[in-house]
């Protein structure tokens, strides 16, 4: 969830090679659906190194990041039936 509320904060976006295989993979695992469907809806736009939030959206980056944490969480990818993501640090 930091990796993804920080990064998208960023005008860039966020930029998988920032982070260890391991740590990418888990937020690709987590937020992959929430991703591709944030783009479909104009919430993300793809950058040329990853998701950012699109222009029109920065002046509400924190709905549209709750929103992406709500929609990974409908996923049912971090529940403790199916083994909690774990944080670094």
């Amino acid at each position: 969830r930091e990796v993804v509320m920080l990064g998208l904060r960023l005008a860039d976006g966020l930029h998988a090679a920032d982070y260890p295989g391991a740590e990418w993979e888990q937020v690709e695992r987590r937020y992959g659906l929430a991703f591709q469907r944030a783009v479909a809806e104009g919430r993300l736009e793809q950058g040329t190194l990853g998701p950012r939030i699109a222009a029109a959206h920065r002046f509400v980056a924190d709905d549209v990041i709750a929103w992406l944490d709500a929609a990974a969480d409908a996923t049912g990818v971090d529940t403790l039936e199916r083994g909690s993501i774990t944080s670094s640090g």
